[in-house]
């Protein structure tokens, strides 16, 4: 782990917005252009409302290669975050996905970082369908969730769409992030 080389008080006033727009929505959305920050926002938001005791375990789901690196990147290069532990739910097969889980629950992580495709997986290990009915079988530990590139859930047939749809109602803090909200074309 690299000495973080940025804090707080680089951040820009225009992140600083971000922040306290996090900060005072329950469910929110930042479509800001790609590379303006909205990860250390969103990080330093959470930091924030983890202090205060309004956030305890986030979950962040994102596009494989941003779920594996860039998050945790962001935590080490600001030394104002490097207080925020987090693990991943990532892998391959669901043995090692959940020992990810296992191993973050064990270290008390306060940021669980899963890939997109793998939310589905993710919902059926709290939730069992019976009699065409959705119920849940252990508590969804997850207090605030980050849709990080929330485009990609736009579609209400997918299966990561019902997936957030069927734990809506255990989370209470909502966040979308996109750096392209709209298609380019």
């Amino acid at each position: 782990m690299k000495s973080p080389s940025l804090s707080y008080e680089d951040l820009f006033p225009y992140q600083l917005r971000m922040i306290d727009h996090i900060r005072e929505n329950d469910s929110c959305a930042l479509w800001v252009d790609m590379g303006l920050g909205k990860t250390v926002c969103t990080l330093t938001a959470l930091q924030s409302l983890m202090e205060d005791y309004e956030v305890r375990k986030t979950l962040v789901v994102a596009p494989l290669r941003v779920a594996r690196k860039t998050w945790t990147d962001e935590i080490d290069e600001w030394s104002h975050l490097n207080g925020l532990r987090a693990a991943k739910i990532i892998g391959s097969t669901p043995k090692a996905r959940l020992n990810g889980l296992a191993r973050g629950m064990q270290e008390d992580a306060d940021i669980f970082l899963i890939n997109r495709d793998n939310m589905e997986w993710l919902s059926m290990q709290f939730m069992e369908h019976r009699n065409k009915r959705w119920y849940k079988t252990q508590e969804w530990p997850w207090d605030t969730v980050v849709l990080d590139e929330s485009q990609s859930f736009r579609n209400m047939d997918s299966n990561r769409y019902r997936a957030i749809r069927r734990c809506r109602k255990w989370i209470h803090r909502l966040i979308q992030l996109s750096g392209t909200p709209a298609p380019n074309g």
